[in-house]
């Protein structure tokens, strides 16, 4: 059901809303025919789909301004803050993970990694030959070498 939404507040436009109260796609090309006869669920999911790259591009109050864009590349690569994709997550600025993250496999650092008080008491296994430690008394992460 597509609804259009008197905006008595804001001049510069109305609003829209879309929703049957079940599965909503949202697709551009073909990419909507081809999800619905693959994906078709009793589910209230939302499905948005392209046959080629789907943008986000927040902030353009002012103008275009692609360095607030986000995109999905066709090859389901994710680029934030950046329009390509080297890696299936490519991010330009910093990033702030709370909670655990989990890595299975290499960590490439091409700057510097620095930690607040959170590593101390912590013991960090890199290797069997390798661990980093906190070292209260000079106050500075160290390796250990096995």
């Amino acid at each position: 059901m597509i609804r259009f939404l008197d905006n008595t507040v804001d001049s510069s436009g109305n609003g829209i809303s879309i929703g049957g109260g079940g599965l909503t796609i949202l697709g551009s090309g073909e990419s909507a025919s081809d999800i619905q006869g693959r994906y078709n669920s009793g589910n209230e999911d939302l499905i948005l789909c392209s046959d080629e790259w789907i943008g986000m591009f927040p902030g353009q109050q002012d103008g275009y301004n692609d360095s607030k864009a986000s995109y999905f590349h066709t090859n389901g690569a994710v680029s934030i803050l950046c329009n390509t994709a080297s890696y299936a997550l490519s991010v330009n600025g910093d990033t702030n993970f709370i909670g655990a993250s989990i890595m299975s496999s290499t960590l490439d650092v091409a700057s510097n990694i620095t930690s607040g008080n959170q590593i101390k008491g912590k013991t960090i296994n890199i290797d069997s030959k390798c661990t980093i430690k906190y070292d209260d008394t000079d106050k500075c992460i160290k390796f250990v070498f096995a």
